[in-house]
Order: C-alpha cells, then sequence, then structure tokens
C-alpha cells in the first residue's frame, strides 16, 4: 500500500532478526509517529522500535508499524487500550 511502512512479515524478519527481537518489539508499547501523511488516509502510524545485533555483529534497529484506523483511536479517548493493535509490519534499519 502507498505511503504505508513495513514491507517484511514476521516470518522474514525472525529470519533476519531473529525470534527475541521480534518478541521484543512486539512487547514495546508503540508511539504515534510525526511522519506526514495525505490527508485522506483514514487511519494513523504508530511504530515501535527495538536494537539488536545482526548475525555479522552489526547494531541493527528493528521497527514494528501500526496503522490503527483514525475512528478507532478517536472513540477510545485516553485509554487506547481497546484500540486493535494489529502489526501491519515491519523493517530493519
Amino acid at each position: 500500500m502507498e505511503n504505508y511502512h513495513g514491507d517484511l512479515n514476521r516470518a522474514k524478519v525472525i529470519e533476519l532478526a531473529g525470534v527475541r527481537a521480534v518478541e521484543a518489539v512486539e512487547a514495546k508499547n508503540c508511539e504515534l509517529t510525526s511522519r506526514v501523511r495525505d490527508e485522506f488516509v483514514t487511519d494513523c502510524e504508530f511504530s515501535a522500535s527495538v536494537k539488536f545485533t545482526d548475525a555479522e555483529g552489526a547494531e541493527r534497529s528493528l521497527t514494528a508499524y501500526y496503522y490503527p484506523e483514525n475512528v478507532d483511536i478517536g472513540n477510545h479517548g485516553d485509554d487506547l487500550s481497546g484500540v486493535d493493535w494489529e502489526i501491519y509490519g515491519y523493517e530493519i534499519w
């Protein structure tokens, strides 16, 4: 999808970063990003990141992206625990 981040799926990220890094990023609270998006988009971007060491010994970052609907965010007010926090995809930096 255009304007979305996180082209890697969970299985590929486990292969590249390891299950510990994936479980760590999934357990971490996500935050609203400051990324500017098209005014007609009906969702907003959140992400969470963790550092890990890849197979070659380099320190990398693993980011999980979430795109909950704006309406869902608005309906929950200050308590976002009821929002559907489904991970859209992952990126490794």
